[in-house]
């Protein structure tokens, strides 16, 4: 078995498969234009990557995408020739090659794309990765609306708790209040830390996730932050482009179960359909127990589903 580490190869025949499965799974899309990029960066050796060659045959690869901004982790692709227990030991050296280069930059490794890598599973497992499956969910602006009366929601404001502009609050308050509402959650390895700040929020504005709508994004306040929701125009979403996204919702754990996520997308609905959008769309883990308010306002599972594993070295 053969390591090849930042070498001339041709991509295109190394990812010819995954690029093909892809496009018949999803045929509203181009996947060849999709991976051009990549391919480009990995044909000139502009991106880290890892090949396992046997026999004089590539049976296992990796890359790490370009992380842009968030600069405390890397983000990874694993692809196998074959989904076959045949191919642990070449996986094992995948590895143990993303997690000496995690360890010494001491950065969080996310795998967010692995290609016939079902009988990976345990041995991520084994390895400390943690399985994060997230579920992409829709409705229309239509639906939400129809579900409950508005007044059904107001009911649970009162004088100390109100709605306001995410301008109107500092984002700092905002971002350790984002912190405290994650702690709990099975996605709080997502949070983006630096110098023991949650920079999150710094992010969400910048355009990472599609450019932030200011309208239906909102803060709940009561004597300080207590949840808020932040809508982008989802365009760097891979299916359902330009549909607003609901980037982050979250509330705090002292104003729970008190009809406030529900409130906040409510009212994110009734501005989006201001701005003269139909439908909106978010992600949430298979087991968050947001999932089943998401369901009760009208939202549906779209059938596009997202497997991350993931291992945290970095350092606070």
């Amino acid at each position: 078995m053969e390591e090849l580490t930042n070498i001339k190869l041709d991509w295109n025949i190394i990812l010819g498969k995954q690029i093909a499965t892809l496009q018949e799974q999803f045929s509203n899309i181009d996947a060849a234009k999709l991976f051009r990029p990549i391919i480009d960066l990995l044909s000139s050796n502009m991106i880290p990557s890892r090949v396992v060659i046997s026999r004089g045959e590539v049976y296992a690869y990796s890359y790490i995408l370009p992380s842009g901004v968030l600069d405390d982790r890397i983000i990874c692709t694993i692809g196998f020739t074959r989904d076959s227990e045949d191919n642990v030991d070449k996986a094992e050296t995948i590895l143990k090659w993303l997690d000496e280069l995690s360890a010494r930059s001491a950065k969080l490794i996310i795998i967010d794309n692995m290609f016939n890598g079902t009988f990976l599973n345990g041995t991520l497992e084994k390895q400390g990765y943690t399985m994060d499956r997230r579920i992409k969910m829709k409705s229309t602006l239509k639906k939400i609306m129809e579900m409950k009366d508005k007044s059904e929601f107001t009911e649970s404001l009162n004088q100390e708790t109100i709605i306001m502009k995410v301008d109107e609050v500092d984002i700092n308050k905002i971002s350790i209040a984002q912190y405290d509402a994650y702690c709990d959650s099975p996605e709080h390895y997502l949070l983006y830390r630096k110098d023991g700040e949650n920079l999150t929020y710094d992010i969400l504005f910048n355009g990472y996730y599609g450019k932030f709508l200011p309208s239906p994004s909102c803060v709940l306040y009561n004597n300080g932050v207590a949840g808020a929701c932040i809508i982008t125009d989802g365009r760097e979403e891979f299916v359902n482009t330009g549909v607003p996204l609901i980037v982050d919702i979250f509330v705090n754990k002292d104003f729970r179960n008190n009809g406030f996520s529900s409130f906040l997308i409510r009212y994110a609905a009734e501005k989006l359909q201001l701005l003269g959008h139909t439908e909106i769309q978010l992600w949430v883990n298979e087991y968050s127990k947001a999932r089943s308010i998401y369901r009760d306002i009208g939202f549906m599972d779209t059938g596009e589903i997202e497997t991350l594993y993931w291992k945290d070295f970095r350092k606070y």
